[in-house]
């Protein structure tokens, strides 16, 4: 293992590193610039199981799967790892040398190093996850359960803690490893039997308890002294499942006493699935439906053994009472940020797709950060069982059709809409540029400004006709005003500099508001049933145009247009869009002057 800092290497977009590290305000994480990066986050697994290495290499190209991952609207992956994994070989079989020759010959902590760079290169960012201790399958109560293993000489915490430690010090010039999850559902070790506890008492340890809250605080106080600037996730005990009002309590949330190192870094973590649930739960209890097994649930749920019911079999009000309980207070409070690092559900209909589609609205109405469990597609390492909850084509690319959950994700707002591309022709042919993400800050206009950094010519530009970024309210203005963010004079000062060296080019900024009263076959209609609006009803419902929505999103263009012109920008006009694509906001376009 190498002990000093690697390299991150060329080839990862400066201007998208430019935003971080980031850091925790209030419920919101956030970029260096103070805008919020929400944690729109995938799992990729598999340095955590017996290959030691992410899937898919053996079947596609690494390339291939990162730019699978950005164009599907994911800005950050969640990567398990073991620290078996931190010192051992890729298993045979696990790669496929044809595709991926760089990797022939490194180690799995190379692999690893190359996959975290290649997913920079592609504009998203790594949470690194200790998910296991061995290359093993994470199930139930097993030598994983802890972050260190209590029949061992060699996996103790102390050791837990200096893998963590190099690590830290091996990616800390990775700046988009933007932070370290310190361990994946902790629960208890059936032999030696010890189990974890939040603030662990002395009698409790006498008879097997390990405090996780002195375990984790260590981890990252040692993290934070040498990479101060990577965020810090600790995960709730996975069983039982507590509310997280202690941990928030332990760490100083709830009141100001949070370690001044601590301050702005610390991120909590919880899992959710349809078949595991709150307190004492019984795992699968959906599937005993008849039978002995079905009895002796009853009988155990009646008798307060186990929680009555799982996460997936409670009705919609029920499930959002329970999740406010256990973290959804913490947001509504802007206490602390919550991650949810891992949920998901196969793709067919039935018990675990009804729960996600009620889970998923929750996670949209609380506009919380997330992982999804996984990308992964094929058989699971070390079992064979196929992986149904992946998201993913068996070729490791995007599926040629929607896929439900992805689609459930996108209408909560989860994810950007899918088919936000823009193509530029150039000398050399027909370049499709790859989908960018309207609803985060780093990412607006991101395709357009690699392209026009590449250096396309003035024949190429008038060639596409058209190159356009969305400059949406949250993204380019603060909140209900015309003022620009730190993000939006950025790219108008990117538009501009185009402007200023390409006579043959104009700009057109174009509203948009997010409402129908601009549509013209609606307005009709609405007209022929309401009668057109008089002055005064004009003025009370919204202005000179009858909309506050189109007011507002004129003096944001008006705003534009001004920064352009104090730029000696002269070719710049305004329109009103039609069809109402965004939200309040505009799209600015980029197009060749008349006459060119």
């Amino acid at each position: 293992m190498q002990p000093e800092p690697i390299e991150l290497g060329s080839g990862t977009p400066e201007d998208w590193l430019a935003q971080f590290p980031l850091s925790t305000k209030g419920r919101h994480i956030v970029n260096k610039f103070g805008e919020r990066f929400r944690l729109r986050g995938i799992n990729w697994y598999g340095a955590s199981d017996t290959y030691h290495i992410v899937g898919g290499l053996d079947v596609q190209r690494l390339e291939v799967i990162c730019d699978a991952i950005h164009s599907l609207g994911f800005n950050v992956v969640r990567l398990p790892f073991s620290n078996e994994m931190l010192t051992s070989q890729p298993a045979q079989g696990s790669i496929d040398f044809g595709k991926n020759p760089q990797l022939e010959g490194l180690s799995a902590l190379q692999v690893l190093d190359e996959v975290v760079r290649c997913l920079g290169r592609h504009g998203v960012a790594v949470v690194l996850n200790n998910h296991t201790t061995y290359g093993e399958w994470c199930g139930g109560p097993d030598r994983n359960g802890l972050w260190f293993d209590p029949g061992s000489k060699v996996y103790t915490t102390e050791k837990w803690i200096d893998d963590w430690v190099m690590l830290g010090r091996r990616y800390k010039m990775f700046a988009h490893v933007v932070g370290h999850d310190l361990r994946n559902e902790v629960r208890f070790c059936p032999w030696p039997f010890r189990w974890p506890s939040w603030n662990s008492s002395s009698c409790s340890r006498i008879v097997g308890g390990c405090d996780w809250a002195q375990a984790s605080t260590a981890c990252a106080s040692q993290l934070l002294e040498i990479c101060p600037e990577k965020l810090i996730v600790i995960e709730r005990i996975i069983w039982p499942m507590r509310s997280l009002h202690s941990y928030a309590s332990t760490l100083g949330f709830s009141v100001p006493t949070l370690p001044h190192r601590f301050q702005g870094k610390l991120v909590l973590g919880v899992h959710h699935y349809s078949w595991n649930g709150p307190g004492r739960y019984l795992a699968f209890a959906h599937t005993y439906k008849t039978g002995c097994l079905h009895l002796i649930k009853r009988v155990l749920r009646f008798l307060g053994i186990f929680s009555n019911a799982n996460y997936g079999e409670m009705k919609m009000e029920t499930l959002y009472e329970h999740v406010m309980d256990q973290w959804g207070h913490l947001l509504s409070t802007d206490c602390c940020p919550v991650w949810i690092s891992e949920f998901g559900t196969g793709n067919n209909e039935g018990f675990d797709l009804d729960w996600f589609r009620q889970f998923v609205r929750i996670l949209g109405d609380l506009d919380a950060d997330y992982a999804y469990w996984p990308l992964n597609v094929g058989p699971k390492p070390g079992s064979g069982e196929d992986e149904s909850y992946g998201v993913l084509s068996e070729t490791w690319t995007p599926k040629p059709h929607v896929d439900v959950r992805l689609k459930l994700l996108e209408e909560h707002g989860l994810l950007p809409k899918q088919g936000m591309k823009r193509k530029i022709v150039g000398q050399d042919g027909q370049q499709t540029l790859r989908s960018f993400d309207r609803h985060t800050p780093e990412a607006v206009g991101r395709e357009f400004l690699k392209a026009q950094l590449a250096g396309l010519s003035e024949t190429a530009w008038k060639a596409h006709k058209e190159i356009q970024i969305a400059l949406k309210s949250d993204i380019g203005f603060e909140a209900s005003s015309d003022e620009l963010t730190s993000v939006g004079r950025r790219i108008v000062k990117k538009v501009a500099s185009v402007l200023n060296r390409h006579s043959s080019l104009q700009v057109c900024i174009e509203c948009h508001t997010g409402c129908k009263c601009h549509d013209s076959d609606l307005k009709a209609q609405e007209v022929q049933k309401t009668g057109p609006l008089s002055p005064a009803r004009r003025k009370n419902d919204g202005g000179e145009s009858g909309c506050k929505a189109m007011d507002l999103s004129q003096r944001r263009a008006k705003a534009v247009v001004d920064a352009l012109k104090s730029a000696g920008c002269k070719n710049v006009f305004t329109s009103t869009g039609h069809g109402c694509r965004y939200r309040v906001g505009m799209a600015v376009k980029i197009i060749p002057a008349k006459g060119q």
